[in-house]
């Protein structure tokens, strides 16, 4: 009998054509919605781009799967967020 775990089936981030559209989008929402000026600290910053994500994951707007591609990038940057908005999206770590 061969087993397979749904962790193996899982599609990842940048499997499907429209998922980089999908995080650049969701990065453009998160420099409207989460603007640098309005926090007090990097975390809180952070953590309105990851409900822009959880949100619009929600909504099927962007996959389940890039979520982590949406919050990751944003999470280590020092420069402005709307900066990274134009950059690439799955590709980049």
């Amino acid at each position: 009998m061969f087993v397979v775990s749904d962790r193996a089936l899982a599609k990842k981030c940048g499997d499907d054509p429209g998922d980089n559209a999908a995080v650049a989008a969701a990065r453009g929402q998160v420099a409207t919605d989460c603007p640098c000026d309005s926090f007090t600290n990097h975390g809180q910053f952070v953590k309105c781009a990851a409900q822009v994500a959880n949100d619009r994951a929600g909504s099927n707007a962007l996959p389940k799967s890039c979520k982590g591609a949406v919050v990751k990038k944003l999470s280590q940057s020092v420069s402005h967020p709307v900066r990274l908005a134009d950059s690439p999206g799955v590709s980049q770590p």
